[in-house]
């Protein structure tokens, strides 16, 4: 696969005995996933390894922000993964989301396309091929369409205002789409279940 030039940044958590539990993901399948579809290895860094040589945080946040990609873990639900997360939902930039099998998202992250895993040598071969698909989609088939909470509220908002534009009866409509959006998301937690 053609090398990519761009940097990825994997966003994991503050907990150190969780980041070390972590650590045999990202050396033997995160990484080298990154590396398969075009990554170059020198641009690729984790944000545990970045405190630990006393990055600041405008850095970190300045990598998430202009990355290509951001890979977070949400294993043990950190706050400042959470935080970095949000940050990178805003740019509507592409990002993978991780989660170790039995982590219970928070109900505005459960429509997100979350990879769960098993951290076991079998669950590292099934987030290895996960990942790949998904990487693959996203650089070099050109299919990445951006869904998360903060775009998907910006689209459902711009869709009401043109709506509106374009409609008389603006009431009627925006109880329509409320309870299309309603049904939507509900389909898609069963379809989660």
């Amino acid at each position: 696969m053609a090398e990519l030039e761009q940097k990825c940044l994997i966003i994991t958590p503050s907990n150190k005995k969780l980041r070390e539990s972590l650590e045999g993901l990202m050396i033997s399948v995160i990484e080298p996933t990154l590396v398969e579809i075009g990554f170059q290895k020198r641009n690729i860094d984790v944000t545990h390894r970045m405190i630990e040589k006393k990055t600041i945080s405008a850095n970190i946040i300045t990598r998430i922000i202009e990355d290509a990609l951001c890979i977070v873990n949400l294993t043990g639900l950190d706050p400042f993964v959470m935080y970095k997360l949000a940050l990178r939902h805003a740019t509507s930039k592409p990002v993978v989301v991780l989660a170790e099998e039995g982590t219970n998202l928070p109900i505005e992250l459960k429509d997100e396309q979350t990879i769960f895993y098993e951290n076991t040598i079998l669950g590292a071969v099934k987030l290895k091929s996960s990942l790949k698909d998904i990487l693959i989609s996203i650089f070099h088939l050109s299919e990445y369409t951006p869904s998360n909470p903060i775009f998907n509220l910006f689209k459902d908002q711009a869709l009401l205002a043109k709506l509106r534009a374009d409609e008389e009866e603006e009431n009627e409509m925006d109880v329509l789409i409320r309870k299309i959006y309603d049904i939507d998301k509900k389909l898609k937690r069963l379809l989660d279940e």
